[in-house]
């Protein structure tokens, strides 16, 4: 895989360092006017090798990463697996109406914008699902994205997976 672009499937190794030494995995969903869209997988492996039945847990929501330079950040490039993308939702941004009040496309609530550019208005529900009460935050830089790995692998417990 090395000198080409990663395509939609393709796993992502992402290395954090709390609670424990390991990895993460993402599955690149697609690249569009966003950035990269990455699923998530919820485990923690201490090789970067992704564990065949580990792969049922996921965040559903994709996290889109702005620049994906995987070699630049210490992550690795895995194998292509394009039947993992339809494990998530489609790509989609968020919008809450208290940040575009005068914006009639925004919903009552909110709205996601797909990568067309084309919105749809969310519910209460999926609003308080997606936090835009206060903690959403979908676009993320490298660091960030790591600290939000190892925040969420210890917070949720993300089963730690044995040596292969």
């Amino acid at each position: 895989m090395k000198g080409h672009s990663p395509l939609p499937g393709t796993i992502i190794a992402i290395p954090i360092r709390r609670p424990l030494l390991g990895w993460c995995f993402a599955v690149l969903i697609e690249r569009n006017r966003f950035g990269s869209a990455l699923g998530l997988i919820k485990l923690v492996a201490p090789e970067p090798k992704l564990p065949e039945e580990c792969v049922g847990a996921v965040l559903r929501r994709p996290i889109f990463y702005t620049e994906l330079k995987p070699r630049r950040d210490g992550w690795r490039l895995l194998e292509g697996r394009p039947e993992l993308v339809s494990l998530f939702d489609g790509p989609e941004i968020y919008h809450a109406k208290s940040a575009h009040m005068n914006n009639p496309a925004v919903g009552e609530v909110g709205s996601a914008e797909m990568p067309s550019g084309a919105m749809r208005p969310i519910s209460r529900t999926e609003a308080k699902e997606v936090g835009l009460d206060g903690e959403y935050r979908q676009v993320r830089l490298a660091e960030e994205l790591v600290y939000y790995l190892e925040k969420h692998a210890r917070l949720d417990n993300w089963p730690l997976t044995a040596k292969s």
